[in-house]
């Protein structure tokens, strides 16, 4: 489905649970703004659970804030960051990315 000029408000179908859940005329602008070429296919529910399957990702088990533990690159002090670290690619603390960011480095 793609997007038209004037929205309406849609009733739909959630492809996860079945239930039926409203895409707004306010939501279909928002998504028509981020570039979005489809509408959503998950309720509300269903796509910030499928969100929190993916960020927890492989059986990794995080914290209540979604959050990886890391050890800066630079500086080897212990972070906390919102993504799963890939091995052998560097991650930084606050600071030291900064540092980094100023230098043109990141």
């Amino acid at each position: 489905m793609l997007y038209t000029g004037s929205q309406a408000d849609k009733v739909m179908i959630c492809r996860e649970c079945g239930k039926t859940f409203y895409f707004s005329a306010a939501g279909q602008e928002f998504f028509q703004e981020q570039g979005f070429k489809e509408p959503p296919k998950r309720c509300r529910s269903c796509r910030g659970k499928r969100r929190e399957d993916r960020r927890g990702g492989n059986g990794q088990t995080t914290n209540a804030t979604g959050q990886f533990p890391a050890t800066c690159w630079s500086c080897q002090k212990q972070v906390m960051v919102p993504f799963k670290p890939a091995p052998g690619r560097p991650v930084y603390c606050r600071v030291c990315y900064n540092t980094q960011k100023r230098q043109g480095l990141v």
